[in-house]
Parts: C-alpha cells; structure tokens; sequence
C-alpha cells in the first residue's frame, strides 16, 4: 500500500501521551553501566563517548520503530511525503534525543546534523515529536516544545562557526535510508474474510472493508503496493478488529553517529533495525542459511579507532535487554576484481560508473560470465553499503558524487553525515575509503560548518585488496574534472 499517497496521518497524542512524570528513567541509566566492549577500557581513549554513542543510538533506533508503529493505529491519517511525515517526526525525534543525550554528558562537544526546526515551527507536529523523544529521554521532564526546537537546532547548519583550526564534534545522520524507512511501513491487511482498506468520505480515516486482498480499487480506495521478497507472510498481531499480515522486506534505514576529533573519524556507532543477515548471503550465494543470530534481528555495528569494528544483534522488538555476544567484522578477502561483489545507490544506474566499460553488472550470482560482475542489491542510504563492505557482505562500493561548478571548476560535494560512519568502520574492518583520485577523505575541508566533504569524482570503499586496481580502471575509463 502505497502509505504516503494518502492525505495526512493524525498521530494521537493519546497514543504517545506519557501517563506520568519522573525526574529520571532508570532502565535507560542502567543500560549504559551495563554496556561491555570486547576491547579494554583503559586502551580506548574514547570509550566513555563509545558507550554514551552506543546507548543513544540504541534509543533512537527504538524511537523510530516506535514512529514506524503509530502508521497502523485506527483512527489516523497519512501525511503527505515531504510535507508533515512519520519520516519527518522521526528524523527530528532522533535528532533532538540525541542532541539531548550527549549535550547532557559532553557539554563542550558540538554536534552537527542533517535537520534544523525551520520546516517543524511550521506544523502542527512539535507536540508529537516532544512525545516521542520524551518517551527515549533519560530525564523526560528536560523535554518541552521549546528545547525541542533548541535540541534540533544545536546540530542545524547555522548553530556553529568552527573555523580553520582543528575542532571536535559530533556527527549524525538521523535517518540515513527514508526511503527503507517508509517502505518499512507498508503491509498487507487481512482478516478472517480479507480486508481492504478504503477512506471515510467525511474525514480520510482508514478503515478496512471485506473484499478481495489485492484489488486495486478506484476512487476512494487505497491501492496497496506489495513488495515481494524470497520471504513469505507472517502473523504480527491483531489490530482493531482485522489482521495485518507484514511483507518482511529488506529495505534498510540507519541510525548513525560519529565522534571527529581534529579531522579524525576516532568512533563510530551504526544502528540499523531492519538488518536481516540471511538476506545478504542469499543474494550472493542464492543458499539459504539458517541459525545465523544475526538474521532478521536488527544490528548495531561499532568501531573505535585501532579497537577495530564489532557488531551485536539489536535485541528482539528493540527492547533494553542487550545481547553482550559481540563479534569482530572483518572485510571479505577477495583477491580478483571479477569475482568480488559490488554495491551501487539505487539512484545511479551501474552504466554511469567507468568501470561499466570493463564490466557488465548482474544481480543473479548463478548467471554470472566472462566480462560480469555481480551487483548486490542493498536498500536504502549510503551507510548500508559501508556496513556490507565492513561486514564481508560486499568487496566494493561505488557511488558517484554530487556535482556543482565552482569557479568555472566542476566540484565533487556531500554530506558528512552520510560518510562518516561509514568511513571509520571500513577502515577498522580492514578496508579503505578514498574519492576516486585516491585521496583521503578530508572532514575539516569545510572549515565553517564542517557539514560538506568534497571527495573527487566520487567515493570508493573496498576491502583494500582491490583498491589500487578499481582506481586504476577508474582512472582509465573516465576523466574526473
């Protein structure tokens, strides 16, 4: 069902409406002394700021579950995409919680990040996201409308003048994946004799009607908009009256947070919900793997710079309770170009990259020949490749970057916020990350606001085997301005 077509959603205060106050939460303050690192404190410099990234992620990442729920409630409406969204609430209630949570444990460190509260002072939509953020928040009576907008803003593009000299800061991308996100979201919804599910002429309310499930209906009607994986239909729980079957879908949204001290990327923490581990070796090996604690559970994957990068399964439904079973990443150790798999953005198509004169893509690893490579599917945001390259489950990554002309000069430029993660966790898995000259990536280029990287040409990680040899076909099959 195509969600974001339909006319707005209401989100009910009474759904997020918190029944009491308290001066602080204990469980989330407990989580954080019970964290375990499989690397010695007293060798990480920065593991305090790792457990506090670690622990608001975590939250965060809860946070959007919760906003990804409130699409199935009865008696709501359906925001129009780039307008007033759940997408919206979320990326601003992730913001605000974790500008919240490390403005609170490290005062001096200034954050930047993706949103400020321009477009929210503009909705109706502040109430909702105190909500959510107050329901994540270590001290729920800190969270008001006003210091939501302020939390927001501390990471906005005119909160911070860093200048040339070297700086610490925090980097996040809220949401890195809307897309995966919002696809998240879509279901089927049956019953004992099928539902479908139509608009209340009066007021757009959604509710479900006995038919047939996959008809199509004109006016009035919602269209539903199945995504069909190599999964089949589930229970979740029963709703108001009817059934929502969900689509298990591999599109995947992130959660990431960064700590860059003087131009270094010195920890990184990636919280991604929807990770499902068997999918990824499903695409490559077309076997079915089963017993992985990994599959369909969610992931969290950590680096610090020289403890390497660790991953840990998110807990079932995202609750408190951590799994303390950490395992190493490590790049995958392919040695030969046409037998390592690649990932692209989905956006830009494998014939605009150079090393599509080499080689022809595919997607079915059985039907792979002389002159192909195999294309893993990944969906959605930048960081998913980074973590299937850090995790083995790619070799290569390329994407191409944006352009605008500089002087007369055609400028590569992108967020921080989409690389930054990305980057530590690579190279402490045993992989690099240069732009396609081969150069580092320099985060302190923008020496104002510390929001833009400019990489030439674009962005290639790999798990450094085949580094040299991809920017030598690069360099040979295009010419970068």
């Amino acid at each position: 069902m195509d969600l974001l077509r339909c006319s707005a959603v209401r989100f009910p205060r009474t759904h997020l409406r918190r029944p009491f106050r308290t001066e602080i939460r204990p469980c989330f303050a407990a989580v954080r002394s019970s964290l375990s690192f499989p690397f010695p404190e007293h060798k990480t410099k920065y593991y305090r700021e790792l457990e506090a990234a670690v622990d608001v992620v975590e939250r965060a990442c809860r946070l959007c579950v919760d906003v990804k729920s409130l699409l199935f409630s009865n008696d709501d409406r359906i925001l129009e995409k780039n307008d007033q969204t759940p997408v919206t609430i979320a990326d601003f209630g992730v913001q605000a919680l974790v500008s919240l949570e490390m403005n609170r444990l490290f005062p001096s460190i200034p954050l930047v990040a993706e949103e400020d509260s321009s477009f929210l002072r503009s909705t109706t939509l502040v109430g909702a996201v105190v909500d959510v953020v107050a329901n994540k928040a270590t001290f729920r009576d800190e969270v008001t409308e006003d210091s939501v907008l302020k939390l927001i803003d501390r990471g906005g593009k005119d909160a911070y003048n860093f200048g040339p000299n070297p700086a610490t800061y925090w980097v996040l991308d809220p949401i890195d994946g809307t897309r995966g996100f919002v696809k998240g979201v879509e279901a089927l919804y049956v019953g004992k004799n099928s539902y479908q599910l139509v608009k209340d002429g009066r007021n757009d309310v959604i509710r479900a009607k006995p038919l047939f499930w996959n008809y199509r209906g004109k006016r009035g009607v919602v269209n539903l908009k199945l995504h069909l994986y190599q999964t089949s239909l589930f229970v979740s729980v029963i709703l108001f009256g009817f059934v929502p079957f969900f689509l298990p879908d591999n599109t995947l949204f992130q959660v990431a947070l960064a700590l860059v001290v003087e131009g270094q990327i010195v920890l990184g923490v990636m919280g991604c919900p929807n990770w499902d581990e068997d999918y990824f070796v499903n695409c490559v090996t077309g076997v079915q793997e089963t017993g992985n604690n990994f599959s369909r559970s969610g992931m969290i994957m950590v680096s610090h710079v020289g403890c390497g990068t660790w991953k840990q399964r998110l807990s079932d439904r995202l609750t408190i309770e951590l799994s303390q079973s950490w395992t190493r990443c490590s790049v995958d150790g392919c040695q030969v170009l046409k037998e390592a798999r690649f990932c692209t953005p989905e956006s830009q198509k494998w014939e605009s990259f150079p090393l599509s004169s080499s080689f022809n893509a595919k997607t079915d690893s059985e039907k792979i020949g002389n002159g192909d490579i195999l294309l893993v599917p990944a969906c959605c945001g930048s960081l998913c490749k980074y973590m299937m390259v850090a995790s083995g489950r790619a070799s290569v990554f390329l994407l191409r970057a944006t352009t605008r002309k500089v002087m007369k000069k055609i400028s590569g430029y992108a967020p921080a916020w989409d690389h930054a993660v990305g980057i530590i966790c690579v190279h402490e898995a045993g992989g690099k990350v240069t732009d396609w000259e081969g150069s580092s990536i320099d985060f302190a280029a923008d020496q104002v606001a510390r929001r833009t990287i400019f990489p030439s040409g674009g962005f290639l990680v790999t798990n450094h085997c085949l580094h040299n040899e991809v920017l030598g076909l690069i360099s040979s099959n295009s010419s970068i301005n």
